[in-house]
C-alpha cells in the first residue's frame, strides 16, 4: 500500500467519524431536548401535586377546626348540664341534711320531754 492509499483510507475514516460525531452531536441535541421537556413536565407535576396536598391539607384543616368546634361546643353543653345536677344534688343534699339535722333535733326533745 503505498502513501496516497493510506491517506484516502485515512480521509474516508475521517469523513465516517465526521458524520458519526454529526448524528451524534444531534442526537444530544434531541437527549437535551427530551431532558428539557421532561423537565418542564416533571415540574409540572410537582406543582400540581404540590396544590393538590396544600389543598388536602387546607380542607383536612378546616375539617378538624370544625369538628373540634363541634366537640368543644358539646362538651361545653355537657359540662353545663352537669354543673346543674351537681347544683341540685347540692341543693337536695343540704334539704336532707336540714331536715336530718331537725329530726335529730325534734327526737331528742321528745326524748329529753321538751313537747
Amino acid at each position: 500500500m503505498d502513501h496516497g492509499e493510506r491517506l484516502a483510507k485515512v480521509e474516508v475514516a475521517v469523513d465516517e467519524h465526521k458524520e458519526r460525531m454529526e448524528r451524534i452531536e444531534c442526537d444530544i441535541g434531541r437527549i437535551y431536548a427530551s431532558i428539557d421537556s421532561l423537565r418542564v413536565h416533571t415540574d409540572k407535576g410537582f406543582a400540581e401535586l404540590r396544590d393538590h396536598t396544600d389543598k388536602g391539607l387546607a380542607d383536612l384543616r378546616k375539617h378538624t377546626d370544625h369538628g373540634l368546634a363541634e366537640l368543644r361546643t358539646h362538651t361545653d353543653q355537657g359540662l353545663a348540664e352537669i354543673r346543674l345536677e351537681l347544683q341540685r344534688s347540692i341543693r337536695w343534699l343540704i334539704g336532707v341534711t336540714f331536715a336530718n339535722g331537725i329530726a335529730i333535733v325534734g327526737l331528742a326533745g321528745k326524748i329529753s320531754g321538751l313537747y
